[in-house]
């Protein structure tokens, strides 16, 4: 459940690269927000604790910047607030969208179109020409039955489900973090070894897997 959600009182200005208006239709059909809406489950429902302000990039790659929004992992939907509505705005048309926090750190949103990540977005860790690795982070809504003298409760849960892939040349690969996970997968266990220790990474971590997994790219072991 997102801990609480405060709407801010600047307008949202959808204003597009080249300095246009903003779109008019962005708030049709927009839906009353619930702040209760995830209350009787335990978990987070959202990537960011509050909304926060992010760049939209379209199909046709244009932006459209400080936008109010969210992402729902428990629905796989971008949300965009605007005063106490919202509305889920459409992958195919948004395919990318952009966060940068106060201290300079990018989160890049990404939707995929493969049968296997056709839920919602992926977070994207890296991107270079025909090389991505991507993280899909779900919250998966679980009932757990609870039994006491006299009494029968049902909790509700929000699980993390994280599952991370390399996209190379349109070839999707599964991977899992972990050293011996990742050199059954590739090979070549002696040299992996050697990078890990000279760099100190800790492989479970998903900073020093990327790092990691870019050397592997570098030496041509994934085809």
């Amino acid at each position: 459940m997102i801990r609480s959600i405060l709407f801010y009182t600047i307008t949202l200005l959808f204003i597009s690269y080249s300095g246009t208006a903003q779109n008019p239709d962005m708030m049709l059909n927009a839906h009353p927000y619930d702040t209760e809406r995830y209350a009787e489950f335990r978990g987070a429902a959202y990537l960011w604790d509050e909304p926060v302000l992010v760049t939209l990039i379209s199909v046709n790659q244009d932006p459209m910047m400080n936008v109010l929004g969210n992402y729902n992992m428990a629905e796989g939907d971008f949300e965009v607030y605007k005063d106490k509505t919202f509305v889920v705005i459409n992958k195919l048309e948004f395919p990318k969208i952009i966060f940068t926090d106060p201290d300079g750190q990018v989160t890049t949103l990404i939707s995929i179109a493969h049968p296997k990540l056709n839920f919602g977005y992926c977070i994207q860790h890296h991107q270079e020409e025909n090389f991505m690795i991507l993280e899909l982070w779900k919250k998966m809504k679980s009932t757990r039955k609870v039994e006491t003298p006299g009494k029968t409760e049902h909790l509700n849960n929000l699980k993390n489900s994280r599952k991370y892939f390399i996209l190379k040349n349109g070839k999707l690969i599964s991977i899992k973090l972990g050293r011996k996970k990742i050199t059954k997968e590739f090979g070549h266990k002696k040299e992996i070894k050697e990078f890990i220790k000279s760099n100190d990474l800790e492989v479970k971590k998903v900073k020093d897997a990327v790092v990691l997994l870019q050397y592997i790219n570098e030496q041509g072991w994934i085809k």
